[in-house]
């Protein structure tokens, strides 16, 4: 069986020790301390861990970032020699896990300096995903909207890699056809384009490698002839008037080439993929591109994992991936190119199996291992739990705007009794005037505007007035107020509008989600019928061919 898991990384320091990291079930990073393919120590890192991205620098100094459940963005960085010990962490952001949501979460090491990227979007609204960059600038951390993206349908909508002193960002700002490529300086801080046309249509599992040399490559799937193929393009960064080579076939017509994987290895480029039962590569050199027969990977017994692998060992100090086949049943996850070096030394350096009794727990919880499923039927559970998926988070939307509609309305009734004090205290003030307007008029009838004098003090006129103009003053501070309520009121009502059409819409878009739901399990339920019955059919033949002639 062959799994994706982004949970996993897989560190090799310049001492060959191996440190695998990945989140348990109880949202904690545990990380693994391997020496001698033995294991020393399994610690667990950090709790609360929503997603991570990892990074080590030339010094064996590993850089983690992660987002806690109260929506914390956290770096901090690691000794090899002292992660078990308590370390300070540098709140990078705070967001607002109620109206937002976080998205491929990066981070990369330049000059042992971290650089991080994700992107954010509001929940509640059709907006573009803002794309952020946050790195450290005057001892402070500063965080940089680099682009605004559309991602419907594109699994992984940037690529991060880096080249000598600087960064590169691969991505599709209008989730089209057409990409392009950024560079960022550290020596500026600025952002500029390098490429802005790359076109490429009907593709699935995007790759992007830069290879020590300067050499960006493109991998990808489209669909041809009926099958999944894979197709390859490359382009020189050091040279300005280098162009994109044609798109070039790397797997053969009549297979498929699932999930690919790039690898450069001093000067040639290797390309890994799953054909739905082994691991598939080719070979070329970077100068003229002229791919090798097919060949594979023969593990043994047990379950294919790709992963993230980071490596500081002098072996691997020319290599670059943007990920890695290996078995899982092998601890440490020693990546499976290493077996391609038997090709011109010897078959004896295969991947080192060992008793991984205390590891099946750990490895259940983050992959799957139903491995009587075929191929095919763990894709279409894939597909069917991202359905059922997209209609939690439409249920879930919806009792949200629920929850605020109803908080908006305790808010209107509340306004509006403040109004109603608010008019009550204005008849009172209002009463006092008439009154004192009464008696004004009854002392100015009585005295003809004279001096009048009691036993407790003497008044006047003019004071009075005054003292009606001040009232005067209040009353107009109150109107104004009722005007502000008013005002606030209009803009509730406007927001309850907004949501309930929201509510509408997402009821709309689970009714049509249902369907298609409805409809693919109708499809691949069809599918799985047609493959039993050509099962059948071929083992009725099979039979019929083993039967002696009659």
């Amino acid at each position: 069986m062959f799994y994706l898991n982004e949970n996993y990384h897989v560190i090799r320091t310049s001492n060959n020790i191996f440190y695998q990291f990945h989140i348990d079930k109880h949202k904690k990073i545990i990380v693994e301390k391997y020496k001698n393919n033995i294991l020393q120590s399994s610690i667990p890192l950090e709790k609360h861990v929503v997603t991570y991205s990892l990074d080590i620098d030339e010094n064996n100094i590993i850089h983690f970032i992660y987002m806690d459940t109260d929506g914390t963005l956290k770096y901090t960085s690691y000794s090899i020699n002292n992660l078990d010990n308590n370390h300070n962490h540098t709140d990078i952001f705070y967001m607002n896990t109620k109206n937002f949501n976080l998205y491929f979460l990066k981070l990369k090491i330049l000059s042992n300096k971290p650089h991080v990227f994700y992107a954010t979007k509001m929940k509640l609204k059709k907006t573009k995903f803002s794309i952020y960059h946050s790195y450290i600038k005057n001892t402070k951390w500063t965080n940089n909207i680099l682009d605004y993206i559309e991602t419907k349908s594109l699994p992984k909508p940037y690529i991060i890699d880096t080249y000598k002193h600087n960064i590169y960002i691969f991505y599709s700002p209008n989730n089209s056809s057409n990409y392009c490529i950024k560079q960022f300086s550290p020596d500026n801080n600025i952002w500029k384009p390098i490429d802005n046309n790359i076109c490429i249509d009907d593709f699935n599992n995007l790759r992007f490698l830069i290879t020590k040399t300067g050499v960006a490559y493109i991998c990808y799937n489209s669909s041809k002839n009926k099958n999944l193929q894979l197709f390859i393009r490359y382009k020189d960064l050091t040279k300005s008037n280098s162009v994109w080579s044609k798109d070039i076939l790397v797997s053969n017509n009549d297979d498929n080439a699932f999930y690919p994987s790039l690898i450069s290895q001093d000067n040639s480029i290797s390309v890994f993929w799953y054909n739905g039962s082994s691991i598939i590569y080719k070979n070329s050199d970077e100068k003229n591109h002229t791919f090798s027969n097919n060949k594979s990977l023969n593990f043994e017994k047990g379950n294919i994992i790709n992963l993230t692998y980071l490596s500081n060992h002098s072996e691997d100090i020319n290599i670059r991936s943007t990920s890695v086949f290996t078995n899982c049943c092998s601890q440490p996850f020693i990546p499976a190119y290493s077996q391609t070096k038997s090709i011109t030394n010897s078959t004896k350096n295969l991947t080192t199996n060992l008793n991984t009794t205390s590891k099946k727990d750990n490895i259940k919880n983050n992959i799957p291992s139903n491995q009587e499923n075929t191929f095919s039927k763990s894709c279409i559970k894939e597909k069917k739990n991202t359905i059922i998926h997209n209609d939690k988070n439409k249920s879930i939307t919806k009792q949200n705007n629920k929850n605020i509609i109803n908080s908006t309305n305790k808010n209107i009734s509340s306004n509006n009794m403040n109004k109603q004090l608010t008019y009550k205290n204005i008849n009172n003030k209002n009463k006092k005037i008439d009154d004192k307007s009464t008696n004004i008029n009854d002392l100015n009838n009585k005295t003809n505007g004279k001096k009048i004098y009691t036993n407790e003090s003497n008044y006047n006129i003019t004071d009075k007035v005054l003292y009606i103009k001040k009232l005067e003053k209040t009353i107009q501070t109150l109107n104004n107020s009722i005007k502000n309520l008013n005002e606030e009121n209009s803009d509730l009502q406007k927001k309850i509008s907004t949501l309930t059409e929201q509510i509408e819409e997402s009821k709309c878009n689970i009714n049509i989600l249902n369907k298609q739901l409805n409809m693919t399990l109708k499809k691949y339920t069809y599918l799985l019928d047609l493959y039993d019955y050509e099962i059948n059919y071929l083992n009725y033949l099979k039979k019929s061919c083993e039967s002696p002639l009659k």
